[in-house]
């Protein structure tokens, strides 16, 4: 079986019996959620202690931010005998991306939605333009 899924799949099997475990820290979601109906958070500061309250029977969708924590995740599930565990490709930034379901209690954070706030990072962006605009014309 497959380790990954992308959202498509993994919002069809929501609507069924499978089971979302977020990964991420309790700040990280107090920022924005999954909003399906399935989802449990078990942070990765913890898993090592408590997963296994999970079935090995169950349907589960390993969730984080991006998807690397929940990579890491899957394979420690896989390797302890959960054969249903498998990793959202993208996390919830790219489920959100895609039109998916979040509950978001803060707005889009400075540098994800306005990055000239941070002087610097605007600088390091402007010239990072100007080096890749240089490299075409040549």
């Amino acid at each position: 079986m497959k380790r990954e899924i992308t959202n498509i799949d993994a919002f069809d099997l929501a609507k069924r019996n499978s089971v979302f475990v977020d990964v991420r820290e309790k700040e990280e979601l107090h920022i924005v959620a999954y909003d399906v109906v399935n989802v449990v958070n078990i942070p990765l500061s913890q898993f090592e202690h408590r997963f296994h309250l999970l079935s090995k029977k169950a349907d589960l969708i390993i969730v984080c931010r991006t998807g690397r924590r929940s990579d890491t995740v899957t394979e420690f599930l896989a390797n302890r005998g959960y054969p249903h565990a498998r990793n959202l490709l993208g996390g919830i930034i790219q489920w959100e991306e895609d039109g998916f379901p979040v509950i978001r209690n803060e707005a889009k954070g400075l540098y994800e939605s306005a990055p000239e706030a941070n002087p610097a990072f605007f600088s390091f962006l402007k010239r990072i333009k100007n080096v890749i605009s240089k490299v075409g014309t040549k």
